[in-house]
């Protein structure tokens, strides 16, 4: 469906490790039938005791939306509210921007010289008193009555969706008086104030649809009170480390004003071109092979007739549907002039009911890695919310050949997705009609069967067999193809040979360390709509272990722990490394390992160290107190109020499977009748934990001669088998 020339959040904190380990950790526990706890968990923890560990966390990316109110915020919302499964959403919040305002603060900036101090940019200057395009905040709520009713029926078809009163309390009105308002506090800025100051270290994205000036005067109230005080330097590191900007054009001034010169560690993924291709001018911007999913035949069969209450408030090109506040030259509803001799509608070259503009959707898209593109974690690697380059603050979007021109085009990041988009929405749109599961069609799920990172080294031969399994039956066509502009591989793309989901290639010879490629394998169904669901290959060019061949049992793992950073080996002092395969893996070395598993997120380590046997400035003093901050150890009691560590002691593999189970929350564990080893007694302090690592398949143990399974609780870990612990609880079963 795609050329070759086709398209994670690494970079800074925006990954997708948070609490404890990393946020995949926790999805590959949870992504089977969950265990239930049937027999208490033990409570008491001796050795390698650690504290209360933390509660399990939801895996969907955390959000909030701000908007503006505009005719493509109403269409994005609609949209939005469809794949409302698909986020763990904490608001949704009413601003202002250069565009709306509702104009009724007394104390906005007044007119000079008789010229108005809001607005600009497109708009030009307005008086900040008066409303603007203001469109009110009921249309919200109507949305909302219109999610009500479609809501059985979205349930049928997914977990997850939130209810439609629990959406109602997160919706609040921010500031919204005029342009770049942030004077005062308002329900919605002190809401978003709460969220960053939760405690919650999972990353946090603020979409802004519309001005950022609410979320600004929740950063200005948290540093009013607190800039001053002793904890400060933490608060910032805090916030700094999870708050993820997702911004759509510049539409007032507080980014620039405020937010960058006073929290300039806050990260923002800077969309200023590619979201006008979702937008108002997608029929120039859109390859002509793709508009159709944007006409009015397409749009009026899949959202527009039949499909409920909610489609029905969707906005199109000379739909009738008037919106209070907008000026008579943004109408874009009217079907002729006779109404509004201004309106927009007959001269735009549009047909009726085509597609108007959800320029704001990108932000949310960005965010659906249940598409399997993975590009949360890295806005370089691109999806379905387009492509960015790294720039000062962050990211700012970027370009990719367009095969159609031929030519880098800024669009054809978000662009190239377009006909998946489209059919996933329209699917989605049916389940909100569906009664039964049957009535409606679903995305196949793809898989990798070797995973999806990879460490490889130039002239490698490597085979990897994709597949794809429907749930509705359908038949699934396989394609792979080089993401050419996602990896930093600078020469051209891979030939691929392919062959019903499997694909050999070769690495370039001249490909360098450091580098990347990125293979994209499409699973396409034949239902109506086809749905297509994709998994993203990363391969990291690396040099190898010079102990670790490629017959070693763990290759696989301990290249995974390389190309992710986990582990760095020793310097053989000629220009290569080893990796010590069979030395036992030291408690030091085992925090460092999870501190860099969960994305070595920011985190300002104690003045005065907890144990005595770990001094300030040692090896490594804040991956150890970083695990201890997070509940995951406590080590020994010396007896005199004091505690140890033992860093250099071996980690046994019974406390290896409490570091591991409380890394990822805790799940309950339902304990069986008869212990699943020979050499664990239910009576053990970590039988729980494990037994929680022999059924989530982290931990096999051995055949014994006697026809019985062994664990070995108090052998000391190798170094080849943590890769292999490591490898099957973060990389997620697909």
């Amino acid at each position: 469906m795609h050329s070759s020339t086709h398209h994670r959040l690494r970079p800074a904190v925006v990954t997708a490790a948070t609490l404890g380990l990393l946020l995949p950790l926790a999805v590959a526990i949870t992504a089977g039938a969950a265990p239930t706890t049937t027999s208490a968990a033990p409570t008491a923890v001796a050795a390698d005791a650690g504290g209360a560990a933390p509660d399990a966390v939801d895996p969907r990316p955390r959000t909030i939306i701000t908007q503006d109110g505009e005719i493509d915020d109403m269409d994005s919302m609609v949209r939005y509210l469809y794949y409302a499964n698909e986020f763990d959403l904490e608001g949704i919040i009413y601003s202002s921007s250069m565009f709306h305002w509702r104009g009724e603060d007394p104390d906005a900036p007044a007119d000079v010289n008789g010229v108005g101090q809001c607005g600009g940019g497109f708009s030009g200057a307005r008086s900040c008193t008066e409303p603007f395009r203001w469109t009110g905040t009921a249309w919200l709520d109507e949305y909302l009555d219109s999610y009500e009713a479609i809501y059985p029926n979205l349930v049928k078809h997914a977990d997850g969706y939130p209810t439609p009163d629990e959406l109602r309390d997160l919706y609040l009105v921010g500031n919204v008086d005029y342009s770049s308002a942030m004077s005062k506090d308002t329900e919605g800025s002190d809401h978003i104030k709460d969220v960053l100051l939760d405690g919650d270290p999972r990353p946090i994205y603020v979409q802004t649809w519309g001005g950022l000036n609410t979320l600004a005067r929740a950063l200005k109230s948290i540093e009013e009170e607190y800039r001053s005080t002793p904890g400060w330097e933490q608060i910032y590191a805090d916030i700094t480390d999870k708050l993820v900007i997702y911004n759509i054009l510049n539409q007032d001034n507080t980014l620039a004003g405020y937010i960058k010169p006073s929290w300039p560690d806050v990260k923002v993924i800077d969309n200023q071109s590619q979201f006008w291709s979702f937008a108002y001018q997608w029929a120039r911007r859109v390859p002509a092979p793709y508009q159709y999913t944007l006409q009015a035949p397409y749009m009026q069969e899949h959202f527009l007739q039949g499909h409920g209450p909610l489609l029905e408030g969707y906005h199109t090109w000379g739909d009738g549907q008037a919106i209070d506040g907008e000026l008579p030259g943004e109408d874009r509803w009217s079907p002729d002039r006779s109404v509004n001799p201004l309106a927009q509608f007959p001269a735009s070259g549009r047909a009726q009911f085509d597609f108007i503009s959800e320029g704001d959707s990108p932000a949310f898209l960005h965010l659906l890695d249940s598409n399997g593109l993975r590009a949360q974690e890295d806005p370089t690697w691109g999806g379905w919310g387009g492509r960015f380059a790294p720039n000062a603050s962050g990211w700012l979007d970027t370009s990719d050949v367009n095969p159609y021109t031929n030519a880098t085009d800024r669009s054809y990041p978000q662009t190239r997705w377009v006909e998946e988009i489209q059919n996933d929405f329209a699917a989605r749109a049916d389940w909100g009609v569906a009664e039964s599961y049957e009535d409606a069609n679903h995305a196949p799920q793809a898989s990798v069967a070797e995973g999806l990172d990879h460490a490889v080294r130039a002239g490698q031969h490597l085979t990897l067999a994709g597949s794809a399994t429907d749930p509705d039956g359908d038949t699934v066509d396989l394609a792979w193809w080089d993401y050419h502009e996602a990896g930093t591989y600078p020469g051209a793309a891979l030939e691929l040979t392919q062959d019903d989901g499997q694909v050999s290639f070769q690495i370039p010879t001249d490909a360098e360390p450091g580098q990347t490629i990125h293979l994209i394998l499409e699973a396409t169904d034949d239902g109506e709509p086809a749905l297509t669901h994709y998994q993203r290959v990363v391969l990291n060019v690396t040099e190898p272990f010079t102990d670790v061949a490629p017959d070693n049992q763990f290759h696989l793992e301990i290249s995974w722990l390389s190309a992710n950073g986990i582990s760095t080996g020793w310097d053989n002092g000629d220009g290569t490394r080893s990796y010590r395969p069979l030395d036992s893996i030291n408690r030091d070395a085992m925090a460092a390992f999870l501190y860099r598993l969960a994305g070595s997120p920011t985190y300002v380590a104690p003045r005065t160290s907890e144990f005595t046997d770990v001094p300030v400035g040692s090896q490594f003093y804040k991956e150890i107190h970083w695990l201890a901050s997070r509940g995951i150890t406590t080590g020994w009691a010396n007896g005199d109020g004091t505690y140890s560590y033992r860093p250099v002691t071996p980690i046994a593999r019974d406390a290896m499977a409490a570091f591991l189970h409380r890394s990822a929350g805790s799940p309950a564990v339902e304990l069986p009748a008869t212990s699943p080893f020979a050499d664990l007694d239910p009576g053990n302090q970590f039988y729980a934990e494990i037994v929680w690592m022999h059924t989530t398949g982290i931990a096999t143990g051995w055949d014994g001669n006697d026809g019985r399974d062994y664990y070995r609780p108090l052998a000391p870990v190798a170094r080849d088998a943590m890769a292999a612990f490591l490898h099957r609880a973060t990389v997620k079963p697909v």
